[in-house]
């Protein structure tokens, strides 16, 4: 037990480190962002707005390309070098989206550049390094590094929007472009020293620590509890996708004001957080499967209120549902693919299943534009929501027990009645 407690207290540097590259990485500046620049590049080249946001789609794809790439990439490199790569790949692509002279090509090539050739910078390098470091406190480890989501959509929106406010769109570009390089990247290279390339890069290589055990991508995709994780992330994530830059504008729909439909804004990120730490703290504690059911449930009945006629307290505590299991996805994921699959070849597993999480991202938001563009749409939209956030609920204690292995830490402990199957 002293063990465990200490995990964090040792380790904290790394676990910022983790926390600063996820908020500068691929991830989240790109989604964060983009708001700030669609006026200013409508008025300076005659884009249209759905232009203008094709550039997250392609960033996405790009994410989960890069995703599976970089699983791979680890086999020869080490995250340190990956990390600090793929940081300065983004500070690249932000120059490159600065230098757009009115070409659409150019601009989805630079968020395109960002994304692909900066892979270090996302998810697969960082929640391996946690996932190697701690055992006992995987789970709170990965929800701090993972918040790291949540504190650029706080940050980032306002900073970019003022920059660009006092000084143009272009200094903002290259604004974002020196966040990660002043930041992220230091904290990498001396932050991230002494982890090794993936092991599985030579087949022949023993394991040199017992505790890193697991299949190989190959049999994990063979494995039932792959695509079950799989289906699941995906539906969840289109769910969560659509909902978020959605939600104000179909709130103004219902009758709210926008500062009450920004009102329930606000509680959904501040609730995503909340969702992260928490969700952190009891996957360290009971069966992930269980500890997902306690905020999917709440989420499929945030979106059952908002499918109605919500008055703004409702909607804002509705909304704040929601984003407890949007603090949610991510850490699952990767806990969930550490715990069934294990540590030895988690990279290129994790980066085949994030692709997944990087297609829902992308095309979740035009899915729900869509369907509530319906008759009806303004319900129905919210409603198939809740259907997607109660199967993931109800899909995911079929996963079963952890495997059990000698090498691996023991399982959470249940509470009475939560017993997996």
């Amino acid at each position: 037990m002293a063990e465990a407690r200490s995990e964090l207290g040792r380790d904290w540097k790394l676990v910022l480190t983790c926390t600063s590259g996820v908020a500068l990485g691929a991830m989240s500046i790109p989604i964060y962002t983009i708001g700030a620049f669609v006026r200013p590049l409508q008025e300076a080249f005659g884009w249209s707005r759905p232009a203008i946001q094709a550039s997250i789609l392609v960033s996405q794809l790009c994410v989960g390309i890069g995703a599976i790439a970089c699983g791979w990439l680890l086999r020869r490199y080490s995250m340190r070098a990956m990390a600090a790569t793929g940081l300065s790949a983004i500070a690249i692509g932000f120059l490159l989206a600065a230098l757009s002279g009115g070409s659409l090509a150019w601009f989805y090539f630079a968020y395109g550049f960002a994304a692909l050739v900066g892979c270090g910078s996302g998810p697969v390098v960082w929640c391996r390094a946690i996932t190697l470091r701690f055992e006992k406190q995987r789970g709170i480890a990965l929800a701090i590094a993972l918040i790291g989501t949540g504190l650029a959509g706080l940050i980032l929106p306002p900073l970019t929007v003022a920059v660009v406010d006092g000084a143009g769109w272009r200094t903002a570009y290259v604004m974002l472009a020196l966040l990660p390089l002043c930041i992220a990247v230091p904290a990498a290279l001396v932050h991230l020293r002494g982890f090794p390339r993936d092991r599985s890069a030579d087949p022949e290589a023993p394991a040199t620590a017992t505790s890193e055990w697991g299949v190989t991508p190959r049999d994990a995709v063979r494995s039932y509890r792959f695509w079950l994780i799989l289906l699941s992330v995906i539906v969840l994530y289109l769910s969560l996708a659509g909902f978020v830059p959605n939600l104000i504008p179909a709130l103004e729909d219902k009758g709210l004001t926008p500062s009450e439909a920004a009102m329930a804004q606000s509680s959904f990120a501040a609730a995503l957080i909340v969702g992260r730490l928490g969700l952190g703290y009891f996957l360290d504690r009971y069966w992930a499967p269980f500890v997902a059911q306690f905020t999917l449930l709440p989420a499929a009945a945030g979106c059952l209120l908002l499918s109605g006629t919500p008055a703004p307290m409702t909607a804002a505590a509705a909304a704040a549902m929601v984003g407890l299991a949007s603090g949610a996805e991510l850490d699952l994921l990767a806990y969930l693919t550490a715990r069934y699959f294990g540590r030895l070849h988690f990279a290129r597993i994790y980066g085949l299943l994030y692709f997944g999480v990087a297609a829902a991202a992308g095309s979740g938001p035009v899915l729900f534009a869509w369907v509530y563009g319906l008759p009806g749409g303004g319900r129905t939209a919210f409603l198939i929501a809740m259907v997607f956030f109660v199967a993931g609920a109800l899909a995911l204690p079929m996963l079963g027990r952890y495997p059990g292995t000698a090498a691996e830490d023991s399982e959470p402990s249940l509470p009475k009645g939560a017993i997996p199957r």
